[in-house]
């Protein structure tokens, strides 16, 4: 997961530096920024999120395994059968719980993510017409509209 969302992260840096190759100033000298764009840092941030929810998530089984492969050969009671038995279950949930909180991961480490999820269920499932936008430095920004009964 480590390599797949490294390089998903390089393929972006790479299209965006081949879309605008020379951005220029507007004395016509091109300009090099260092800054990472707001965008940038929310993937990275989403990126880094995923991957210790994964790690923290997926570890718990392969080391009940381990321990079970170590153990195999004991003479268990019924009781510790049991235990290893409800353990094993409760590390899997824990890898399902991983796939399931993706949403809540984004959700929570994106305000990009949250502004774009409320503006879907604005127009998709409460019918309402999108907020308008505006364009400044190439990010599309939808301004917050208001309730005329408010105030």
């Amino acid at each position: 997961m480590l390599i797949f969302g490294l390089l998903t992260v390089r393929n972006i840096h790479k299209t965006k530096k081949r879309v605008d190759a020379a951005p220029t100033t507007d004395t016509g000298r091109s300009k090099k920024s260092g800054k990472m764009s707001k965008k940038d840092v929310q993937l990275h941030r989403m990126l880094a999120n995923q991957i210790i929810l994964f790690i923290i998530l997926n570890l718990p089984n392969p080391c009940y395994l381990v321990y079970r492969s170590l153990t195999i050969t004991l003479v268990k009671s019924p009781f510790r059968r049991a235990t290893e038995t409800f353990l094993s279950n409760m590390t899997y949930v824990l890898i399902y719980l991983g796939f399931s909180l993706t949403f809540a991961n984004f959700f929570i480490s994106s305000d990009m993510y949250r502004r774009e999820f409320f503006q879907v269920i604005r127009t998709k499932v409460l019918r309402q017409a999108p907020a308008p936008t505006t364009t400044r430095g190439g990010t599309t920004i939808r301004a917050v509209r208001q309730n005329d009964d408010d105030g």
